[in-house]
């Protein structure tokens, strides 16, 4: 099994499929490595991460200066976060899930 925290495996994920997608992806995946849940090893996600993730970017948060964005955000940050896990369940290992 795979011990990387999602915010490492973005960095990997850059690195195997450089110059492959658009600015767009690209600075969406940087901003998930900015956020609490880059921490969090791939292999012990958990749906209460992604909650807390997703409450984060509907509230925002004064302690981290992060103000509220749309729920297309969200949304688009939750597919980026399942590429990542995608590719590493494809590309790292087949026992991940």
């Amino acid at each position: 099994m795979i011990n990387v925290n999602l915010g490492n495996a973005i960095k990997k994920y850059f690195e195997e499929v450089k110059g492959v997608y658009t600015i767009s992806k690209i600075n969406t995946l940087k901003q998930i490595q900015k956020f609490p849940i880059a921490k969090v090893s791939i292999s012990n996600l958990r749906s209460i991460d992604i909650s807390n993730h997703v409450n984060l970017r509907k509230n925002g948060s004064v302690r981290i200066h992060l103000t509220t964005v749309a729920p297309s955000t969200i949304q688009n940050e939750l597919m980026q976060i399942r590429s990542i896990l995608t590719h590493a369940m494809i590309m790292w290992d087949r026992g991940l899930f």
